[in-house]
């Protein structure tokens, strides 16, 4: 509950004994009218109080669904890896509303997962060593097309190094706003792409080996009207392997990102603006853009295996 903010009174001449505390005729409430148990004596009516938000119903909780690949008969919500809702991740998201958790027990999931619900976390509960998500179909294991979703601790496996064969994909035009972290991708064309006009992601604490093409890439249409992604934070991740680009790559009109703290084979910078700093490498950094920052990084050629 929403504790009341104040209370408004003013003074109405000629009414009521002027010895006296001045009539209540006006109160606002912040809140909710029935979880703060109001009570009134007097003339006050309901009609004199102002609630900001909906004066009887309460903010829901978010929902937790449970997903279980072995659920057998599985019911909706769930609550709990021996009593999950769903057996899929896919149906999982289906069925959520923004702000709702997802729990993925341990398992083997062959899928690609298509997220466009706001706000919502997809969360493995024993972490990405015992949850695996292998596509289906040669396109991105994850797509992200909505604002604010979270996905953690996941092994991700691409089904091949074809075009569409990336780890997960945030493919948003404006704030996307993901957090994609603790996850290890496993092979493919790119292990991370971020969409090219798409901004304020934060990529931390992933594994990424075997891509051909890059292994986190922020990304930039290389055409017209697209701007390049921008302002997205790209940190302790390691990223260890021979890549056709780099193991992370700023594209051309890719502006003000900040990349640091990454442990990886090679880092290539376009754009301008971004911020390049305590980065381990094997090769030395590629900055072929204008205005960028690169201090504090060090170059060790034995540093990935």
């Amino acid at each position: 509950m929403t504790p009341p903010r104040r209370s408004h009174y003013v003074r109405r001449s000629g009414i009521g004994n002027p010895d006296l505390v001045p009539d209540l005729v006006g109160v606002e409430i912040r809140g909710d009218s029935a979880a703060c148990g109001l009570s009134l004596d007097g003339p006050l009516a309901r009609g004199d109080l102002r609630f900001i938000g909906s004066p009887d119903t309460s903010p829901e909780e978010p929902a937790a669904l449970w997903v279980d690949d072995d659920a057998v008969t599985p019911s909706p919500p769930g609550t709990g890896c021996d009593d999950a809702g769903y057996s899929s991740i896919q149906a999982a998201v289906d069925a959520a509303a923004p702000g709702d958790v997802i729990r993925v027990c341990p398992g083997a999931y062959t899928e690609n997962v298509a997220v466009a619900v706001e706000d919502l976390t997809v969360v493995s509960t024993g972490g990405a060593a015992v949850t695996t998500v292998q596509a289906a179909a040669s396109a991105s294991v994850f797509l992200i097309t909505s604002p604010g979703v979270s996905l953690d601790g996941f092994t991700v496996v691409p089904a091949g190094v074809a075009d569409g064969d990336i780890g997960i994909t945030g493919g948003f035009e404006g704030v996307l706003d993901a957090s994609l972290v603790n996850n290890d991708i496993v092979g493919g064309r790119i292990g991370i792409n971020i969409g090219c006009t798409s901004s304020g992601t934060s990529i931390a604490n992933n594994t990424l080996s075997g891509q051909t093409e890059g292994g986190i890439n922020i990304d930039t249409c290389e055409a017209p009207p697209f701007p390049g992604s921008s302002q997205n934070s790209v940190h302790h991740n390691t990223a260890c392997g021979a890549t056709a680009t780099a193991s992370i790559a700023l594209g051309g009109s890719s502006n003000d990102n900040n990349v640091h703290h990454n442990t990886v084979t090679s880092i290539s910078v376009f754009g301008s603006g971004n911020q390049v700093h305590h980065n381990t490498t094997e090769l030395p950094i590629v900055d072929n853009g204008s205005g960028s920052t690169l201090q504090q990084n060090t170059v060790d050629p034995d540093i990935c295996p």
